[in-house]
């Protein structure tokens, strides 16, 4: 099932008046999907009309549960995993709930392709409205995937020729920064990076994809409410990213050097402008110069970066004892509405030194 926004890419429509010219801009669908059965594997490949099915998705497959597996040991004996899903394919499905009998969806894939006119167009799209402005909320783990330095990091075994590009951004718990994150171990996982359209009807069109990955049938039900198969047939995906969107991320436009150079070097958010003269009426700005600095050292370029290491900044401050350094203790003090202060908030830029609407 496809949400689609009408705006910018176009597409061409052939009716009985002539030719008609829409666009799209973005659209949102399910992705990759997993739905695990207590029917042995061996009736649901008998029955099941993979041929029929495929007509309907990008791709679908099934399996069967192995010994010893903690889904086998609850009773579960196959699995059907497929991808792209359209409307009919759920039709097609729902015809056979009852051979699948006892099932759950295990894993859901909530996707958004932001189409663009190159794929050079959808790196720097990339760059600017994802890397440059997510931040996960309540927490900062993250991983930046970097096939550049691929040899100092674990394998993607999912790269393939319709992914492009050196980065994939990860938001997820329980994340180490030379692994890459499976997301199987928590309820969601967010997963932002160029590629190929996967949608049928804009196959091969260069796009900026992000899709939340929901686990587990519970949190499935919960974040999603697939509950049966029927369910996916009306399936509001636009309305079901927005929703995780709003929980699990928050967008910034940026990094306020100013605020965050005033906090490192103790300066007053009183005052209009940290400056210092210098000899033939210039001036210098050391709350600028301080921000940039230490954002070099720690080798911060997005927001979700400085998130992290200020977060982890105050947990070992708050983990000290005896007399602590005057930076230290503004560290244990640091107030939440003095940390988001930090990032600049949608709707602003910051320009020449300065926070402003960005009209």
């Amino acid at each position: 099932y496809i949400s689609e926004k009408f705006e910018i890419v176009f597409e061409v429509i052939n009716d009985k008046k002539g030719v008609i010219m829409r666009s799209i801009k973005e659209f949102y669908y399910l992705d990759g999907m997993k739905i695990i059965s207590k029917t042995p594997f061996a009736e649901v490949r008998k029955v099941l009309p993979i041929d029929k099915l495929k007509k309907f998705c990008k791709e679908v497959n099934i399996g069967k549960f192995h010994h010893k597996t903690k889904a086998w040991n609850f009773g579960y004996m196959s699995w059907v995993e497929f991808s792209v899903p359209e409307k009919k394919f759920f039709k097609l499905l729902n015809q056979y709930h009852s051979l699948l009998g006892k099932y759950n969806f295990t894993k859901v894939e909530i996707a958004n392709d932001s189409l663009c006119s190159s794929e050079s167009d959808s790196l720097v799209k990339f760059e600017t409205e994802i890397l440059r402005k997510c931040i996960r909320k309540y927490s900062s783990d993250y991983v930046l995937w970097d096939e550049g330095h691929a040899e100092e990091m674990k394998p993607n075994l999912n790269k393939t020729k319709e992914k492009y590009g050196d980065n994939t951004l990860y938001f997820t718990g329980g994340c180490n920064e030379k692994k890459r994150c499976s997301g199987t171990y928590n309820s969601w996982n967010f997963a932002a990076y160029p590629r190929l359209c996967k949608v049928k009807e804009f196959y091969h069109i260069p796009a900026v994809h992000t899709e939340f990955r929901i686990h587990r049938a519970g949190k499935v039900k919960k974040y999603t409410g697939l509950k049966k198969i029927e369910d996916g047939i009306n399936f509001d995906a636009e309305l079901t990213y927005k929703f995780l969107e709003y929980k699990f991320i928050a967008k910034y436009n940026g990094i306020n050097f100013d605020r965050l150079g005033r906090f490192i070097g103790n300066y007053s958010t009183q005052v209009k402008e940290v400056k210092k003269a210098l000899r033939g009426g210039k001036y210098y700005y050391p709350a600028l110069q301080m921000a940039g600095i230490y954002c070099e050292i720690n080798k911060i370029q997005y927001p979700f970066q400085l998130r992290k290491t200020i977060l982890s900044e105050i947990k070992e401050a708050k983990n000290r004892k005896g007399r602590l350094y005057p930076g230290t203790l503004r560290l244990k003090k640091l107030s939440h509405r003095r940390f988001k202060s930090f990032f600049v908030p949608e709707g602003h830029v910051f320009t020449n030194g300065r926070l402003s609407y960005n009209k």
